[in-house]
């Protein structure tokens, strides 16, 4: 609940800047997972499956690629967010992460004059995610017996180490 609260109170402190206002940049924020379990697995579905057609597209954007193959890494996970411009998800990370841009607004926002809110935002999340280690865990569905042979890490283009992953989920009876 701390990360959530300063998540929003830096939204909130954010949009309501006078750059932001005068440059008519609106934030919306959405919480997944505040709301009913099935719509938070049709969310999941819908991810595994934007991955799963990115996977096996060569023309596919690879900026694209690494975005949904982050947010399908943090599955398992509690504090990841997505900064998106319209549909388009342009960073995917963990909300610590987020939360320290956001609060550095007050030293990246005099860029906005020059660059877009989205451009500046990304500078600052690489320049912090230089100094921040990561450990990715990517769990992938085997369609038709096939898993790819070797997936590179979205964060740090290593290549990952392969596990294989079982799960059991069960609702009573």
């Amino acid at each position: 609940m701390e990360a959530k609260e300063k998540f929003d109170s830096n939204l909130k402190g954010i949009a309501g800047d006078p750059i932001m206002k005068s440059a008519n940049i609106t934030i919306t924020w959405y919480q997944v997972g505040a709301t009913a379990k099935l719509e938070a697995e049709s969310f999941w579905n819908r991810v595994e499956s934007m991955f799963l057609l990115n996977l096996n597209q060569e023309k596919a954007d690879l900026a694209s690629k690494q975005e949904i193959q982050k947010l399908l890494s943090y599955k398992n996970e509690e504090g990841w967010a997505i900064l998106s411009k319209g549909p388009v998800a342009m960073i995917t990370g963990r909300s610590s992460t987020f939360i320290k841009v956001l609060e550095e607004f007050i030293n990246w926002k005099d860029k906005m004059g020059k660059k877009k809110f989205e451009e500046a935002f990304k500078e600052c999340y690489s320049e912090i995610m230089k100094t921040v280690s990561h450990c990715r865990r990517l769990d992938i569905p085997i369609v038709d017996g096939k898993a790819p042979d070797r997936m590179k890490c979205a964060e740090c283009e290593r290549t990952m180490e392969m596990f294989i992953s079982y799960k059991c989920c069960s609702e009573g009876g």
